[in-house]
């Protein structure tokens, strides 16, 4: 089997996310800057095939409290074709949507795989949970945990965050 190897670097809290454009359900060109505002969640999944990717996004779609496209907005990144084509993930909004990165676009964006590695298999990608502020920047990287221990850290996390606004300690103006 081929075994893929992560690239050194991942962004960390600090890092600006970087943008891209990504087919979702109901839209073929969603640019996930345009999500800007609130905090972002990305949860690079490899493939929903997986029992652990299952129960991560039972227990993140359960939370519609955090996840309502103001407070947050969650996206699972698959690179498996058959999550779509066996509808083992779906869109549950508001607040949390599908990429489809069938062509691993975000994968490259986000250094999880080298521009040559087309046909990587996607259980072989690193698996982790990307939160993000309202400007863009990211506040933690949460890698998967055999446990489900990464789950609870990420909800907590989210749960904790003060309203979208306010993120930076005082109130903000648009530019």
């Amino acid at each position: 089997m081929f075994q893929l190897q992560p690239l050194p670097v991942l962004p960390v809290g600090g890092d600006p996310a970087p943008g891209f454009v990504q087919r979702t359900h109901a839209n073929p060109r969603f640019s996930f800057d345009s999500a800007a505002g609130r905090y972002l969640v990305l949860g690079f999944a490899g493939s929903g095939g997986d029992p652990a990717v299952q129960r991560a996004m039972r227990a993140i779609t359960a939370r519609r409290d955090l996840f309502d496209d103001e407070h947050a907005s969650f996206f699972a990144v698959t690179q498996d074709p058959q999550d779509e084509a066996q509808g083992r993930l779906a869109d549950r909004l508001p607040g949390c949507r599908i990429f489809w990165d069938f062509d691993h676009r975000i994968a490259r964006r986000y250094r999880l795989i080298e521009r040559h590695a087309q046909g990587a298999d996607p259980r072989a990608l690193p698996r982790f949970w990307l939160v993000i502020d309202p400007t863009m920047r990211v506040i933690e990287n949460i890698p998967f945990a055999q446990d489900g221990s990464d789950v609870i850290r990420l909800l907590d996390l989210v749960a904790g965050l003060p309203p979208p606004g306010g993120f930076a300690g005082i109130p903000l103006q648009a530019p």
